[in-house]
């Protein structure tokens, strides 16, 4: 369990597993993946419950929604584009339209059997057609 900002992790966690049903099955379809970071700013914590380092703990943690609505989210050990295209696969079906943003992690899925189609935020764009991540975005608000 981790405990981020007085709630436990694996409580947020849950609510996804509840909300994208118990079956354990790969998603399909269309796709969206995200990842955030959980944690936040020492200042806004109650004083008893700061660190003494300074460092406030975080953690990421990668998402992945299929547009019918089947949620399934996973605590990384990094950021790194491995622990990323992990996650994914570990969940997601070959062949499998995945949306995301332009993170490039996930280009490199798109050579072992993805098809990959990136809005790019960076420029201020957020849905282009059918390519967005809000979905999956409207899981962490």
């Amino acid at each position: 369990m981790f405990l981020v900002n007085g709630f436990y992790l694996w409580f947020v966690l849950q609510r996804l597993r509840i909300a994208g049903g118990n079956k354990i099955e790969m998603l399909k379809g269309t796709v969206e993946a995200d990842e955030t970071v959980i944690g936040g700013l020492e200042d806004n914590k109650h004083m008893r419950v700061r660190l003494r380092t300074g460092v406030p703990p975080k953690s990421v943690v990668i998402g992945k929604r299929e547009r019918r609505g089947r949620k399934v989210a996973k605590v990384l050990q990094s950021h790194g584009g491995k622990a990323i295209r992990d996650a994914v696969q570990s969940s997601v079906d070959l062949g499998t339209r995945l949306m995301t943003d332009e993170n490039s992690s996930y280009t490199k899925l798109g050579e072992q059997g993805y098809e990959v189609q990136m809005v790019k935020h960076i420029k201020d764009e957020y849905v282009r057609g059918g390519v967005h991540t809000n979905g999956i975005e409207s899981v962490w608000a």
